[in-house]
C-alpha cells in the first residue's frame, strides 16, 4: 500500500498523546474508527459490525491508501492508538453520505469513549484540515458536540434530511490557536464526555 502523496510527516507529541499522520498498519484501526464512527443516539443498541460490509458504508475505507488524497490522521495513548480523523474523495458515481463535489474529500473521525471530550477529535481534525483545507461530511443532527466542533472549524450546512445534515468547509485557513490547544486531562464521570 502506498502513502498518498498528501501524507506529512509530523509526530507531535503533547502531554501523553502522539498525533502522527496514518501509515498502512494504521488501516486495521480506522475500520475500527469507521464502526465507532456510525451514530447511535444514547441508549441505543451498537450496529453490527458486519453493517462495514455494506457499500454505503465499506467505500470510505476501502482500499485505503490506493486512491490520491486518501489520508488520516491518528493519536495514540500510552497503549496504543485511541482516535483517528482521515478523509477520502468519493465520486458522483459512488458518493458518501457527506458528499458536495468529486474533488472535495469527505471527512471521518472517531475517538474511543474513554478518551472523548480531551479536545482530541479537535486536534486530529485540525492536523488534517491542515492538508486538506477543504471538506465535507455527513452528521447526526442528534451528535451535538459533534456539530458544535464542526461548525467551530469552519464548516457550514449545505443539506439536511432525514435527521442529518451534511457540512462542508471550503475556507483556505485553519486558525494557528486550533493547532495549539492542548488536549485535556481525562474526565472523572465518563458520562458527561462528548464526542469531540
Amino acid at each position: 500500500m502506498t502513502r498518498p502523496t498528501t501524507q506529512v510527516d509530523t509526530v507531535v507529541v503533547v502531554d501523553e498523546h502522539t498525533f502522527r499522520p496514518w501509515i498502512a498498519a494504521d488501516v486495521p484501526f480506522l475500520w475500527d474508527m469507521l464502526h465507532l464512527a456510525l451514530f447511535v443516539p444514547v441508549g441505543a443498541e451498537p450496529l453490527p459490525r458486519s453493517v462495514l460490509d455494506e457499500p454505503k458504508v465499506a467505500h470510505y475505507l476501502r482500499s485505503f491508501g490506493e486512491r490520491t488524497g486518501d489520508d488520516a490522521q491518528v493519536c495514540e495513548g500510552s497503549d496504543g492508538p485511541v482516535g483517528a480523523a482521515w478523509c477520502r474523495k468519493l465520486d458522483s458515481t459512488d458518493p458518501g453520505y457527506g458528499y458536495v463535489a468529486d474533488e472535495v474529500p469527505e471527512l471521518g473521525m472517531a475517538i474511543v469513549g474513554s478518551w472523548r471530550g480531551r479536545g482530541i477529535g479537535r486536534r486530529l481534525l485540525g492536523d488534517l484540515l491542515q492538508r486538506h483545507p477543504a471538506m465535507s461530511l455527513s452528521v447526526d443532527d442528534a451528535n451535538t458536540a459533534a456539530v458544535e466542533l464542526y461548525r467551530s472549524l469552519g464548516f457550514r450546512p449545505v443539506a439536511s434530511a432525514a435527521g442529518s445534515t451534511t457540512m462542508a468547509r471550503t475556507q483556505r485557513e485553519v486558525p494557528s490557536a486550533l493547532l495549539l490547544e492542548q488536549p485535556r486531562p481525562p474526565q472523572t464521570n465518563p458520562d458527561e464526555q462528548d464526542s469531540s
